[in-house]
């Protein structure tokens, strides 16, 4: 395959012989003939054959394609793919390009076959170069996986709010306890699960709840939470999350503890545990804890994306547990005016009742339902009372925020009771009137006239 130089005519110099070309380029490179036997090699082919240790580097007179035909194991698919591509060149085709693996003991490689057809001096041949390619595939595949992150982020962004909507969905504080252990189990996928809590706050009292799989309940899942025991103190203790390994998790049974060692958890996976600290003076909740991952171990992104669930369980906690006591408050309010001594009821901007409470049903003789369709002035003797409608108009204008009188009411039987009453209104925080609080008493029972307003009057 020499090319023999040309003389330099008009100072234009010799061109360089086609071996010369060849070890100019810096990729391997091997020329094949008609049978595929390799017939010259550059620099590059040889010393990426002395470097892997080949008996002779230059590989002159080797078959290409026989070389190929005998790679075995993970190799062999891309050798058949190599030599079918040769062949194809050799057969008519322009080029064939193959991007294959190539590792060493050492480190990954990556090389991408290109295959080009060469005819000389009526003779076919395959021009053969293998391009390292390993920077751009560790790049592409950098890429991938930054991608791929975003996506999970991404994914496990929208699952945290459709958990974080679950949990707020559920009334009762223990109904939140358990939502929150269903959801934490299967958002990082596990057989056990389990949120315990300790007094903080408006939750007084120290609560379990756990959520098991169906091979969690035909197996250790007591063993686990006695185990756990321990971790869940820890946590909560130091408020830092604990990840144990599957080496690490069961603690193995005291063998001098003088007691008969409990059913082993396995085969559950590690354990982890993060705290539940307060949204409102950071003080500690509990913690949530994780067992038995049904893929691999725990890893640092499942710590994370507990964490996270953690906060958002914290939040449901307090938020649970303020409106039940907001709810028990109402309840207990509400019992005390329906069981208070004097009678006591709620109107309108136009003063019709809106609530009323039995002792205000008992002191009119009307029935609940009868008042709800009155007004206070329907109530009153038109022949014995005092005219109260520009009073109240005051009062619903915020001109007059309380105000007692001694007032006369019809009751359902006809007769006539005199009564001390006081109105105290109750407005928005822009200040428009809500309603207003009506006290009746009788003034034969030794009645005292006395104002507290809800707000200031002025």
């Amino acid at each position: 395959m020499a090319m023999p130089p040309k003389s330099e005519q008009n100072g234009i110099p010799a061109i360089p012989s086609a071996q010369g070309i060849l070890d100019a380029v810096a990729a391997p490179i091997a020329v094949l003939d008609q049978s595929g036997t390799i017939v010259a090699t550059n620099w590059a082919w040889q010393d990426f054959g002395q470097a892997n240790q080949a008996r002779d580097s230059s590989h002159i007179g080797i078959n290409y394609l026989e070389v190929c035909a005998r790679a075995t194991g993970g190799d062999a698919p891309c050798a058949r793919a190599a030599a079918a591509g040769v062949r194809s060149v050799l057969s008519g085709d322009s080029t064939f390009v193959l991007e294959y693996p190539c590792h060493s003991p050492d480190e990954q490689r990556w090389f991408q076959l290109r295959v080009s057809r060469l005819k000389h001096m009526g003779a076919v041949y395959a021009v053969v170069i293998h391009h390292d390619i390993t920077e751009r595939i560790l790049i592409e595949q950098e890429k991938q996986a930054y991608l791929a992150r975003a996506q999970w982020h991404q994914e496990q962004l929208k699952a945290m709010a459709e958990v974080s909507a679950r949990i707020a969905a559920v009334g009762t504080p223990e109904a939140t306890l358990q939502e929150i252990a269903d959801q934490a189990r299967g958002i990082i996928g596990t057989h056990w699960a389990a949120v315990q809590t300790v007094s903080y706050g408006l939750w007084p009292h120290t609560s379990v709840a756990l959520s098991l799989s169906e091979e969690c309940l035909q197996g250790s899942a007591l063993a686990i939470s006695m185990a756990a025991a321990a971790i869940s103190t820890q946590v909560i203790r130091s408020g830092v999350p604990v990840r144990l390994p599957t080496a690490a998790w069961p603690p193995e049974p005291d063998p001098h503890g003088g007691q008969e060692p409990t059913a082993s958890p396995r085969p559950l996976v590690g354990m982890l545990a993060v705290p539940l600290v307060g949204a409102q003076g950071g003080g500690m909740m509990g913690a949530v804890m994780l067992s038995g991952k049904e893929s691999g171990e725990f890893t640092p992104d499942d710590e994370a994306l507990l964490t996270q669930l953690g906060q958002i369980a914290s939040v449901a906690m307090e938020s649970a547990a303020q409106v039940h006591a907001m709810r028990n408050a109402k309840e207990r309010l509400l019992a005390t005016q329906e069981h208070a001594g004097v009678g006591i009821g709620e109107t309108d901007l136009t003063g019709r009742l809106v609530m009323v409470n039995a002792r205000f049903c008992a002191l009119t003789g009307y029935s609940r339902s009868e008042l709800l369709t009155r007004s206070i002035f329907d109530l009153t003797d038109p022949e014995n009372s005092t005219d109260e409608q520009a009073l109240y108009q005051q009062h619903v204008a915020g001109e007059r925020k309380a105000y007692a009188l001694e007032q006369s009411y019809v009751r359902q039987d006809g007769s006539v009771t005199r009564f001390a009453a006081t109105a105290n209104a109750v407005f928005d925080e822009q200040g428009q009137f809500r309603y207003s609080v009506r006290v009746i008493q009788p003034l034969d029972q030794s009645t005292t006239l006395c104002l507290v307003p809800a707000n200031d009057t002025p």
